[in-house]
C-alpha cells in the first residue's frame, strides 16, 4: 500500500506485504464484494451487467494482474493486455456459440483454452 496508519505496527514481513495490510481496508473490500453480490444483484438490469459491471469486473481483473505483476515482482509486462484480449475474445465466442453457456463459466474456460 502506498500508505501506513500511525500506531499500525507490523510484527512479520508476511503481514506488511499483504495485499490489503490494514484491518480497515480488508473490512472495506468484504463489503465491497458482499454489496456487490447481494444488492446490486438484485438491483440490476440487463443493461448495467451488460455496459457497466461486467466490463468493470473485467478490467479489475487486468488491473490486479499488472498489479501484481508490476508491484510485486518489478517486471515490466507487456503481455497484459495480449492475454486480456485473448481471454475477453474467446469468453465472447464461448457466449456467443454455446446456448447452455453461462458468465461465470465463460469467464473460466478460457484460461483451459491454451492448454
Amino acid at each position: 500500500m502506498y500508505y501506513r496508519e500511525a500506531g499500525k505496527l507490523v510484527e512479520s514481513f508476511a503481514k506488511d506485504r499483504r495485499m490489503l495490510p490494514l484491518a480497515e481496508d480488508r473490512w472495506i473490500a468484504i463489503f465491497f464484494i458482499a454489496f456487490m453480490y447481494i444488492v446490486v444483484t438484485m438491483w440490476a438490469n440487463d443493461y448495467w451487467f451488460s455496459a457497466i459491471l461486467i466490463p468493470m469486473m473485467v478490467l479489475s481483473i487486468a488491473s490486479l494482474g499488472l498489479n501484481i505483476a508490476t508491484g510485486y515482482t518489478g517486471q515490466l509486462s507487456l503481455g497484459t493486455a495480449g492475454f486480456m484480449c485473448f481471454g475477453a475474445f474467446a469468453a465472447f465466442n464461448l457466449l456467443l456459440r454455446i446456448d447452455w453457456m453461462i458468465v461465470p463459466l465463460a469467464f473460466s474456460c478460457p484460461a483451459l483454452l491454451p492448454a
